[in-house]
């Protein structure tokens, strides 16, 4: 049986908890790539000139994993909505 072309949903969609943050998904493949590329890198030099790039993309990575930015807004409206 063939699925109705009307109730498809573009590739870019997905089910999450906010509408905030826009191709949060895909943002999240393409840090992991940097991510992995920069671990690459940083094993094949001897000096560690890659720690500093990899430790700021794997925060930003971590922040947006665990919904951060919009916990922070959250948290800021909420405050400054009660003054």
């Amino acid at each position: 049986m063939r699925e109705n072309p009307t109730q498809r949903t573009p590739p870019y969609t997905y089910e999450r908890k906010t509408n905030k943050v826009l191709y949060k998904k895909e943002i999240l493949w393409t840090l992991q790539i940097i991510i992995c590329v920069l671990i690459g890198l940083e094993v094949s030099y001897e000096p560690n000139v890659h720690t500093t790039k990899l430790i700021f993309i794997m925060t930003i990575f971590i922040c947006l994993k665990h919904d951060i930015p919009n916990k922070i807004e959250d948290t800021w409206s909420k405050w400054f909505e009660r003054k």
